[in-house]
């Protein structure tokens, strides 16, 4: 039995459960930088379902780092993600190929 911060009492099989699906959505985001094909602009973006869940850029060439990604060191943007989705078609994945500086 666990007590839940709203005070209430869990079983055991419901917190079994509860730790089951935040594994399983954990498992499901990641995060990629995505580069505009056109204008080679670099955005970070945290990915759900294959489609981007939130999203910051464009980003500064010093800002593009694995350690950033990894970190989500992001402030997200509302909307383009939206942007994001609506054209896909434009972006590729942006590969880190070398560390920049803090």
């Amino acid at each position: 039995m666990y007590v839940g911060y709203d005070g209430r009492e869990y079983e055991d099989s419901e917190m079994d459960a509860m730790r089951r699906d935040a594994r399983e959505e954990a498992r499901a985001l990641h995060n990629e930088y995505w580069k505009h094909l056109s204008s080679g602009e670099v955005y970070a973006v945290m990915v759900k379902d294959e489609r981007a869940y939130l999203a910051a850029g464009p980003l500064a060439h010093t800002e593009v780092t694995a350690k950033n990604l990894a970190e989500w060191n992001f402030e997200y943007e509302a909307d383009l993600e939206d942007w994001l989705n609506e054209n896909s078609d434009d972006f590729g994945l942006h590969e880190i190929r070398e560390e920049h500086p803090s």
